[in-house]
């Protein structure tokens, strides 16, 4: 089995500061990747690229990469599980806004205006660990490294109807992710989280697009597994495109042309 070379890397906007990670060419013996990204020291399984199934070429769309440089790269297996790592690509992915969405549903994303007292004040504890021995007045200390970032405040508002229902549903998703841009300096550019103790108050009276003044008070988590995830682009949204009714799969394949399956998913019905 040959090892995966360097991905090709695409910045896209859609549906928020994204990237296009495309293997043009695998292995045959290749039957999964996982593609791993690494950003601020940090090395994490692209969702959607886990163990994902493979047939001669790959392509996923990172909507979760941090602000700055993320470096890319494909670990192939064979059906054996025996696996090769290929060369790494890196792009720069530059946002200025607060990014928060649902760590399941990469559609979900939409950006935050952080409002005072946000992120004040933060507390994060240290692992210490202390142990007594025998004979000595004073214990020795454990150190387990920084722990996480708990009871963090994220102030915010909303100032229509829309909005608000954003935010509201924010308080469904089991595990949110808070993008971050390079201005804030003490948080990591990926902060995955969980909310604690989600609360909200109409500034006015409770009108149509009432301003709301959104408290969400969020724990730093570990991140949930990346090979589960909604995909961008479901057969609702082909069947929508091509209605059964005015579309036989002849007319879809000539509208792509000579292309393959992956020059479809690259080129979505939506684009």
């Amino acid at each position: 089995m040959i090892a995966p070379g360097a991905p090709t890397l695409t910045y896209t906007d859609t549906p928020s500061p994204s990237a296009e990670i495309y293997f043009p060419t695998l292995d045959v013996d290749a039957d999964t990747i996982t593609v791993f990204r690494t950003t601020g020291g940090v090395t994490e399984p692209v969702s959607g690229a886990e163990r994902a199934s493979v047939s001669g070429d790959f392509v996923v769309i990172d909507a979760m990469p941090a602000a700055g440089v993320n470096s890319y790269v494909g670990r192939i297996f064979d059906a054996s599980g025996a696996s090769l790592d290929g060369p790494p690509a890196t792009i720069e992915v530059t946002f200025s806004e607060v990014w928060i969405q649902s760590v399941l549903d990469p559609s979900s994303a939409f950006p935050i205006v952080l409002r005072q007292p946000s992120l004040s004040p933060m507390s994060q504890s240290t692992r210490n660990q202390q142990v007594f021995v025998a004979g000595l007045r004073r214990p020795f200390n454990q150190f387990w490294g920084e722990g996480a970032l708990q009871g963090l405040p994220l102030v915010t508002w909303s100032e229509s109807d829309a909005e608000a229902l954003q935010l509201k549903a924010v308080t469904s998703w089991p595990q949110m992710l808070i993008r971050t841009p390079a201005t804030f300096t003490t948080l990591p550019r990926l902060l995955y989280a969980t909310i604690a103790q989600p609360a909200h108050t109409y500034l006015v009276e409770a009108d149509s697009d009432a301003r709301i003044v959104w408290t969400l008070i969020v724990d730093e988590t570990h991140p949930m597994s990346k090979a589960v995830v909604r995909p961008l682009i479901t057969w609702d949204d082909w069947t929508a495109a091509f209605p059964a009714a005015d579309f036989t799969w002849d007319d879809v394949i000539l509208v792509y042309g000579a292309g393959t399956w992956t020059d479809a998913i690259r080129n979505p019905p939506n684009a």
